[in-house]
């Protein structure tokens, strides 16, 4: 009999002891489950982190280079035009002064003469009040452009005019007619901007 009660004590405390061992058992799997899902959770969060930091990098990189390139675009426009100044300058002196000596020359009359020409073929005939301006130094010429113009005029020396050629001025029309050197120039020059290859916006 007591072996019979010994015998049961031992098996109740071994049931005792396998039940607490698995509970035990249970609690460090749930525990180190918590663990690895904390830790991955961690893990996740830092990777993350680094993640968006590299990114911040990457972008600030990217952004820094856009700034560069756009400087350095700004910089070599501002050169570019810089360069086309200086080499329109230097055409339009040229011009300047090949016209200057073109206005001095022996040609330069029968050229005035057809300006005039072509000055009265383009403007109204009723001009009771046309006024004719040349250079001061081409008025001994009056008397050829009066003929060339073919109307009733007045000539008369203008500072408007600083190469040559000629210009109509009506006041009660209000119409200016313009066939001088110096508006020829100046449009070649407006002509050079829209065709040369230099074109910063």
């Amino acid at each position: 009999m007591p072996n019979t009660v010994t015998h049961k004590l031992e098996l109740f405390e071994e049931a005792i002891l396998a039940k607490a061992a698995a509970e035990r058992q249970e609690a460090e799997q749930v525990t180190e489950r918590m663990k690895k899902a904390e830790l991955e959770k961690e893990e996740n969060r830092l990777l993350n982190g680094l993640y968006q930091q590299i990114q911040d990098q990457i972008h600030q990189m990217q952004t820094e280079n856009v700034k560069e390139i756009s400087q350095n675009a700004r910089s070599l426009k501002k050169q570019l035009y810089q360069q086309r100044e200086q080499y329109l300058s230097e055409i339009i002196s040229r011009a300047r002064a090949e016209l200057a000596v073109f206005s001095k020359g022996p040609d330069y009359p029968a050229y005035l003469e057809r300006q005039t020409q072509k000055l009265a073929a383009a403007c109204p005939d009723d001009l009771p009040d046309a006024e004719l301006l040349l250079r001061p130094e081409d008025l001994p010429l009056a008397s050829r452009v009066q003929s060339a113009f073919g109307r009733e005029c007045a000539v008369s020396g203008s500072e408007r005019v600083q190469l040559g050629g000629v210009l109509l001025r009506s006041k009660a029309r209000g119409i200016e007619v313009d066939f001088t050197l110096d508006t020829a120039l100046a449009s070649q020059k407006d002509w050079f901007f829209s065709h040369s290859n230099f074109h910063l916006e």
